[in-house]
């Protein structure tokens, strides 16, 4: 079954299965209901959906480090009741390809560019 209708990558169901979040043309975009309306939330580069919200990287891509956010960028979170978000952490050396979430929410993960070649995983405790 056809769940976007313009296109998308890195699904990710929410905790209760009533909606699928995933990248589309840079957002993130929630796919919920019988029809499956489609809702732009942020404009993100990666995100993780929670509960109650998404946790998302942001950031302009950086031409001389290939996959580098550059200057601006960061790790938010959209809170879905506000929909407001805030800004988590700002790094020069975010790097595009993912962010992951504890299940208790103690432990934010995310990838860092800090040379060449190759990248680290860094590890952020307590970022709430």
């Amino acid at each position: 079954m056809q769940v976007s209708t313009n296109g998308g990558i890195d699904p990710m169901e929410s905790d209760d299965g009533a909606a699928l979040y995933f990248l589309s043309n840079g957002w993130v975009v929630r796919a919920a209901g019988e029809g499956r309306t489609e809702t732009r939330l942020v404009k993100a580069i990666a995100f993780y959906a929670v509960r109650d919200g998404i946790y998302f990287t942001t950031g302009n891509f950086d031409r001389n480090r290939f996959g580098a956010l550059g200057p601006d960028g960061g790790v938010s979170f959209f809170n879905f009741t506000t929909a407001t978000s805030s800004r988590l952490l700002k790094s020069d050396k975010l790097w595009h390809s993912w962010i992951g979430v504890s299940p208790d929410r103690r432990w934010l993960l995310y990838t860092q560019l800090d040379g060449q070649p190759g990248s680290d995983l860094m590890l952020v405790e307590n970022f709430r």
